[in-house]
Formats: structure tokens, sequence, C-alpha cells
């Protein structure tokens, strides 16, 4: 009986060893997932060092003084020559002004044909006194005729006579259906291009689309054979994967079996008569028991592989599902390829469908201005400088007229003499009105602003076709010869500390001996002024210059602290301030780590650190963390 009873311990000991070895291997890893989810923080030793109270800020160097630019007409802008922060010299050009009359040589020009027709009625009224209405009207009407000829010569040079519109209608055309054409060029390549691997005559957010989709393919790849390269080792590593239930259920049996069979021996040998010869049933109870135990191994050994084998197919299982899932992440990826593929391609079809539309009506539209620019030479209009030559001429003759009159008039009764002298004080207005005219006229074409003085571009508040009234500010300029100021934003306790006239050091680099900074004025930052003051301080040397960017400082140098730590690390709620220190415990599965509190009293701190009491300066304080954490809480180390 005992040797039946010996199997049966075995077999219960070797499952306790494989159910302890199967309980620790979930204990361990158990235990490092936990590890895993806590918060990971980042901790630093508390230190010796000094909290400085100095006011430091940086600012770029500017003017002192400024002034406007203004224009004395209503004119639109052609052009900006300008932006913010350039520097320009005296005679620099700042705008370029379009073409066209403005409301100011408008006006003049009214003015002067009022004082024209004046003049007229003038003559006419002398004439009509003298006898000389026949040389008056001669003279209206040749001055008529000089007016249409200036009128068509003002046409020619601004372009607006049928010719001048039908060049510069089919330059225009031309230039747009050239621009059209290399477009369309463009955008045929960049759609053959969509197919290639590399997309070199893809732009913008075409190629990044594109590159994207196609990256996220490359990635999805990668996942994919790493998920079936995975799986195959996996399977390669565990081998035979065959489910033992059965094979322990039909051993189970054949032990069950063999127990009956060694029972049966056993009875035969008890019911022997004493004369009887038992050596051969003790024989076979001897084989019996070979058997069973041999069986009781077997069914051992099959339990032990069960135990593995539900291991490996957990493992195997999981391996397979991380290889379906990133198969279908790059089944993914490639639909979502195909998908931006056609996108693109449909964007650039619409944008080259677009283009063609606009190269034909651009093509139509040149056609049409070389049709208008043969019909307007086929009527023989006139040049600029066929005009000038008739103006010229037309001119002498009014002067002849004029002087032949005056030679008439000069035998006229004395009566006359009143009405001549009005005549010509409104002769004298006339021409004072042509000069401002004439003048008007010179600014509206081809003109420019230019700066006055040198300096630097403050501001530029006008844009290219944009409308500027009359004494408008376009733009602002720094004048360099008027000095130099720096300024910055401090925090308004800060700014408390320090008093205008006080002196600053500068900190960002050498400067010479010569170099000096003073604050000159304490003012609200208007971004922030409830919290922050601008301080502006007067500067000068030898190597300053506007645009250098200029690092001051103020204030004492420091003062040294036992316990100091980054500001980081000090935290408050509605108890007052406190930092979290991490603490260490010693467990059967390595440290634990808790954040514990400590309460400090501030005592001063800089843009960094921070001085406090209530530490004994051999702390870990926690700096950061990946989430949020409170007292008590357990966390991990940043690795």
């Amino acid at each position: 009986m005992n040797n039946e009873k010996t199997p049966r311990k075995e077999i219960i000991k070797n499952i306790a060893i494989v159910f302890l070895a199967v309980l620790l291997v979930l204990t361990f890893f158990s235990n490092t997932i936990m590890n895993y989810s806590l918060p990971q923080v980042s901790a630093v030793y508390v230190t010796q060092g000094t909290i400085s109270e100095q006011i430091r800020g940086s600012g770029t160097v500017t003017a002192a003084e400024s002034y406007e630019v203004k224009f004395d007409q209503t004119r639109e802008i052609k052009s900006v020559a300008v932006k913010t922060g350039q520097t320009v010299s005296a005679g620099d050009v700042l705008f370029e002004l379009a073409d066209e009359d403005s409301t100011e040589l408008t006006d003049a020009q009214n003015t002067l044909d009022s004082l024209e027709l004046e003049y007229k009625k003038a003559e006419l009224t002398l004439a009509s006194k003298s006898g000389y209405e026949s040389d008056y009207l001669t003279i209206s009407r040749a001055e008529d005729e000089l007016a249409k000829l200036k009128a068509q010569l003002d046409a020619a040079e601004k372009g607006t006579d049928p010719l001048s519109i039908a060049t510069a209608d089919y330059k225009d055309a031309k230039a747009l259906s050239e621009k059209l054409t290399r477009e369309k060029e463009e955008l045929n390549t960049a759609l053959s291009s969509v197919d290639t691997d590399d997309m070199l005559d893809l732009t913008g957010d075409w190629y990044d689309r594109l590159r994207a989709a196609k990256d996220n393919v490359t990635a999805a790849e990668k996942k994919a054979d790493k998920a079936k390269t995975d799986y195959d080792d996996l399977v390669k590593e565990i081998g035979d994967n065959t489910d033992y239930s059965e094979s322990i259920t039909s051993k189970q049996e054949e032990i069950e079996t063999a127990r009956n069979l060694l029972n049966e021996y056993y009875v035969s040998l008890y019911n022997l008569k004493p004369d009887e010869d038992s050596s051969s049933i003790k024989l076979q109870i001897d084989s019996q028991k070979v058997q069973i135990n041999k069986l009781e191994r077997e069914l051992s050994n099959l339990m032990v592989k069960a135990a593995s084998s539900t291991t490996s197919k957990t493992k195997l299982k999981n391996a397979e599902t991380a290889s379906k899932k990133a198969q279908d992440k790059l089944t993914d990826a490639k639909d979502n390829l195909s998908k931006v593929t056609r996108e693109i391609k449909l964007e650039i079809k619409a944008e080259l469908d677009s283009v063609t539309d606009k190269l034909n009506a651009a093509n139509d539209k040149m056609a049409a201005a070389e049709d208008s620019k043969a019909d307007a030479e086929a009527q023989g209009l006139l040049s600029a400088a066929q005009l000038t030559a008739k103006i010229t001429e037309k001119e002498d003759e009014i002067s002849k007229l004029r002087s032949d009159l005056e030679v008439k008039q000069s035998t006229a009764n004395v009566d006359n003499e009143t009405a001549k002298l009005d005549l010509e004080a409104k002769a004298n207005e006339i021409e004072k009105q042509k000069d401002k005219v004439e003048k008007l006229k010179s600014n509206s074409y081809d003109a420019v602003v230019k700066a006055k003085m040198g300096g630097v571009v403050e501001s530029v508040s006008v844009t290219s076709g944009s409308k500027v009234e009359a004494g408008t500010t376009a733009a602002v300029i720094n004048v360099s010869d008027m000095g130099y100021v720096v300024e910055f934003s401090v925090k308004t306790d800060q700014a408390k500390k320090v008093k205008v006239g006080d002196k600053a050091e500068i900190t960002s680099w050498y400067w010479g001996d010569n170099f000096s900074a003073e604050l000159s004025e304490i003012r609200p930052d208007t971004a922030n002024p409830q919290s922050q003051k601008i301080l502006v301080f007067k500067v000068s040397g030898s190597d300053i210059s506007t645009g250098q960017t200029i690092t001051l400082s103020m204030g004492s140098k420091g003062q040294s602290y036992s316990a100091v730590v980054p500001n980081s690390a000090v935290r408050e709620d509605s108890n007052g301030k406190f930092v979290l220190v991490m603490e260490a415990k010693s467990s059967p599965l390595g440290n634990r780590y808790k954040a514990v509190r400590y309460d400090v009293e501030v005592i001063v701190k800089d843009d960094n650190n921070t001085a406090v009491n209530g530490l004994d300066g051999s702390e870990f304080v926690i700096t950061t963390s990946t989430k949020p954490i409170s007292a008590g809480e357990q966390v991990r180390p940043a690795e």
C-alpha cells in the first residue's frame, strides 16, 4: 500500500511546483505592469545656492525721435518700397504713386478753366467796346483747338487713347497667356508626378499630404512585417502546440484500468488455497505496479507539458492578434494612400481646368486687343510727338493773333485802359494757376515720395493699391541721429525697486568702455497693465545702432541660502506652500517610492530657483511629473 501512495504524492508535488512557478511568474509581471502605470517623476536634491534679486531684460535698440511721412494730395499707392525695420537714407524712395489725377489736381484744373472762361468773357467785353469782336472770336477758336490738341496729347501720354489702350491690353493679355501657359505645364507635370516615387514636381500641400500617406504605408508595412516575423519566430520557439487534455484523460483512464487489474490480482492472491502456488500471481502484481508507476510518471509529464502549452498558446494567440491588427492597419494605410492620390489628382485636374479656361480667355483677349490695335493704326491716330508739334504750332498762332490784337488796341481810346489792366491781371492769375496745375501734374505721373532724413522705418500704414487722403500719415521713421532707447517689460513688484535715473549694466556682450544705459521712463505695459511695467532706458555708445538686441541688468548681485530648489518644485494649495519629496521604501520585489508633503516658507526667488525654510538639505524634491500627483501617492523615478 505504501508503494501505491508514493506515486500519488509525487504527482501532487509536481503539480504544486508547476502551480507555484506559474504564480511567481504572474506575480512578477503584474508587479511590473503596476509600476509602469505609476506617474513618472523627475526629482533633484535640495542644494545650497545664491538667489539674485537683479532685474534683467532684453530689448531692441530704437531711435529716440521720429518723423511722419505724409502726402499733400489724395493719391493711390502704386508700390511700397520699404518695410518696418528697414534702414533708409535721406532721399531714398519710400513710396511710388500711381499715375492718376488727384482730387487737388482736378480742383486746380477746374479753377483754371473758370479763370480762362472769365478771361475770355473780359476779352469779349473789351472787344465789344473797341470793335475787335472778330479778333477775339478768332483767338477763342484757336484756343479751343489748342485745348483739344492738349487733351489728345494728355490721353496719349497717359495711355488712355485707343491705340495706347489696345497696345497695353495686348501686352497684358500676352503676359497673362504666357504665365497661364507655364502654370498649365507645371500642373500637367505635377499630375504626372503623383504616381512617381520621388514626387519631385509636387509642391506645397499636395506633396505634404501624399508624402505623409506614403510614409504611413511604409511605417505600417514595417510594423506588419515585424509582427509577422515575431509571430513566426514564436511559432518556431514554441514548436509543438498539441492540446494535452485528451491525452491526460486517456492516461488517467489507463491508470484507472491498471489499478483495477492490480486489485483483481490482489483478490486472486487472497482467494488462493494454502497449497496453491502464489508466485505467478505475485509476479503479475509486481509487474502491474511497475506499469502503474510508469503510467503515473507519463501523466505527470503530460500535465507539466499541458501547463507550459497553455502559456505558449496565450503568447502565440497574442502574437497572431498583433500580426492581424498590423496587417489591418497596413490595409487601411494603403486605402488611405489610394484615397489621397485620387483626391490630389482631382484637385490638380480641377485647377488645370480652371487654368485652361483662364488661358483660353486670355488668348481671346489678346486676339481682340491685336485687332483693336490694328484698327487704331489704320485710323491714322497722331502720336505724342506729332501732337506736341501741332500744339507748338497752334500756340505760336495764338501768340501772333494776340500780338496783332495788341497792336490794334494800342491806338484805342484811353477808356479801354482800365479793361486792359483788368484783363492783364486775369492773365497773370491764369499763369499762376497754370503753374500750379503743371506742378500737380508733374507730381501725378512717375511721382515718388522720398525720405527727408535718414533713420529706421518704425511703421508703414499704407499698402500697394490703397487710396490715401491728403494729410494721412503713411509711415513713421525713427531718426538715428537723435539718440537711442531700449525697453522691456518686467513685473510690477520688480518695477517698484527702481526709479528714473538709475543706471543699468549691459550683460549681453562687451560694448566698450563708453557704453551707458540710464532708466528714463516707467510706464504700464498695455499688454498686461495690471501686473507688468515697461522700463525705458536711454543708451549710448560708439557701437550702438538700431536693430541690435541688448540685455541689461539692475539691482543687487544676490545672497547665499542653505536650501534652494527649482521654482517648479514649489507648490501651493489652501494650506500654503509646500514641496513633494520622493521617499523610498524597500520590498521583496524592489524599492517602492512615495510622494511625501513638506510644508515650506518661501524666502526669496529669482527666475529659476527659490530659497525656502522647512528643508534640511537632504530631501529629494519632485520637480515634474507625467501626470498630476498628490501627497501619499506612489510614483516611479524617471529613467
